[in-house]
């Protein structure tokens, strides 16, 4: 390792404390990793939420202090089949959570960068929630190293997943094999999943977006989610029930 290299990584880790394990699965150039910031206002409830990137830095560890009751972060965990607070500071990049905000015009603010690619090992057998910080055909998701698409035929999907992907916009929304290749996963969005064994790990690499960058009307499965309630078909959890009328809050 050259002494330039040396202390540039020393320099993150003393400046950026919160980089430390956030790396863990993802391939990104940190001599040329260039951090992007976003500010995000929430209206007071639950929504769904997947980091943009590698966080290194965001307003949820304010939040997330011994102390602190303003934005709260929930995860499915399929061990327990119930929800959990999270308490570590930083949401992990391919995961997909709940944010619980007490108050309307709560700001969110998070600097953070895009990896290259990405590996998340989804722990427990039952539902997930995923997300992607840059866009993606599910088709193009490798499950162990075999993408999706080359799993998937006419007659369904052979891996470790059940074979449907749904998104929640004010209720279920449900793809099926074999169109489910050409979903578009769009970035920081939430998708849910059901795996068949423990330890099914996904690979997500931007090299595979071919021509996924576009507007959704170039979304080959764009008309193709379906109301999952007009589907006979196991649904997920729904949003967590929860209190959010913390500190000062009116009920509206």
């Amino acid at each position: 390792m050259s002494v330039s290299r040396f202390v540039f990584l020393l320099l993150l880790i003393v400046l950026c404390p919160g980089f430390i394990g956030m790396t863990a699965g993802a391939d990104t150039d940190l001599e040329n990793a260039q951090y992007l910031t976003r500010s995000n206002q929430f209206v007071r409830g639950v929504h769904p939420f997947s980091p943009p990137g590698e966080i290194v830095d965001s307003s949820l560890n304010k939040s997330l202090r011994p102390g602190k009751e303003e934005v709260e972060i929930y995860t499915w965990v399929p061990f327990l089949a119930d929800y959990q607070k999270r308490t570590k500071s930083n949401p992990e990049v391919g995961l997909g959570y709940w944010l619980a905000v007490p108050e309307d015009d709560t700001e969110i603010y998070m600097k953070f960068s895009v990896p290259d690619s990405f590996t998340v090992t989804l722990y427990g057998v039952g539902w997930h929630m995923i997300g992607s910080p840059f866009p993606i055909y599910w088709g193009e998701v490798e499950v162990y190293r075999e993408r999706v698409e080359e799993l998937t035929g006419n007659n369904g999907y052979a891996g470790p997943l059940e074979p449907y992907i749904f998104k929640y916009d004010e209720g279920y929304l449900v793809n099926i094999p074999p169109d489910w290749t050409g979903v578009k996963l769009e970035p920081a969005e939430v998708y849910w999943i059901k795996t068949t064994r423990d330890k099914v790990s996904l690979r997500f690499r931007r090299q595979d977006l071919q021509n996924v960058n576009g507007d959704n009307s170039a979304d080959p499965a764009g008309g193709l989610w379906n109301d999952a309630e007009e589907v006979d078909i196991s649904v997920p959890p729904g949003p967590p029930s929860i209190e959010v009328n913390v500190g000062d809050a009116s009920e509206n």
